[in-house]
């Protein structure tokens, strides 16, 4: 009897005479034909493992290219853009302390009324908002364009905020410069008939900073937005979405009130509404 050895190298020899006499049963022209099919089949693969090199060459390239686009040399001290947080904590003071001391010192002595207030802080963030929107646009619309898109995805309009960051003050003078600051102040000098040097300092100063803040709140990353169109509305004293603007002032939540100054928000992740200021409310009565 053979060994098992013996079994597993005649098996083995088996298959290898089998193989041959299949080939042999080819016609010539049949082996020729797979031959130069083969033949093709590695020119091919030659050709997109090359073009494959080439691919990723050029996605190093770009992702080189792109690191150095987001991030760029950073500005002069003076020019870099606050942080988040900083922003926010910025946004708080300015309405809870700057606004209401304008507010006390210059409105109130005009005597206007809740007609008045409106006037001003409405059109003052809408007009802001589009003089902002105003300048960006022709950018927007032209990479809108190129992309053949009616709407910029995230990540470009992160990478074009970065930019803006980087170069925010050069922009911002750039939009607020002292002919559009003017045109804001005298609009609100010739409507609420308020006179005086002083008086109008204070409100250059004013549409200035707010215009700044404003600014910045456009360019961040995520965007804040400034819910401007509230502003005017009478309706009842809610106190987990309002805040009285006067802190001496006393509201009940039965008492109707005017929302003054606009409820200021971002949006985290999956559009989850995140407020940084609560509207502001005065008593409907009080200035009316």
């Amino acid at each position: 009897m053979e060994s098992k050895n013996n079994r597993r190298y005649n098996n083995n020899n088996f298959n290898t005479y089998n193989s041959s006499n299949n080939i042999n049963n080819y016609d010539s022209d049949e082996v020729k034909e797979a031959m130069e099919k083969l033949k093709e089949e590695r020119k091919k693969n030659s050709k997109l493992k090359k073009e494959n090199l080439e691919l990723y060459s050029n996605i190093l390239s770009l992702k080189s290219t792109a690191k150095e686009k987001i991030n760029p040399i950073p500005p002069s001290r003076e020019n870099n853009f606050p942080k988040f947080e900083d922003l926010k904590k910025k946004i708080n003071s300015f309405i809870n302390f700057e606004t209401l001391k304008f507010f006390n010192k210059n409105l109130k002595d005009q005597n206007l009324n809740n007609k008045g207030f409106k006037f001003f802080f409405q059109t003052l963030i809408s007009e802001i908002n589009l003089y902002i929107e105003k300048y960006f646009k022709p950018l927007n619309d032209t990479l809108k364009t190129k992309l053949q898109t009616q709407k910029l995805n995230d990540p470009l309009t992160y990478v074009l905020s970065l930019s803006y960051q980087n170069n925010w003050k050069m922009i911002y003078d750039s939009i607020a410069n002292h002919d559009i600051l003017n045109e804001l102040l005298n609009l609100f000098m010739e409507n609420l008939e308020i006179k005086g040097e002083e008086t109008r300092n204070n409100f250059y100063k004013y549409i200035k900073k707010i215009f700044e803040l404003l600014f910045k709140c456009y360019i961040n990353i995520p965007q804040i937005y400034w819910e401007y169109d509230r502003i005017g509305t009478i309706t009842y004293f809610d106190v987990n979405h309002m805040e009285k603007f006067e802190e001496n002032k006393i509201i009940s939540k039965y008492e109707k009130i005017f929302v003054i100054l606009p409820n200021i928000f971002y949006f985290e992740e999956e559009r989850k509404k995140e407020v940084i200021c609560k509207e502001k409310v005065i008593n409907e009565k009080t200035y009316d």
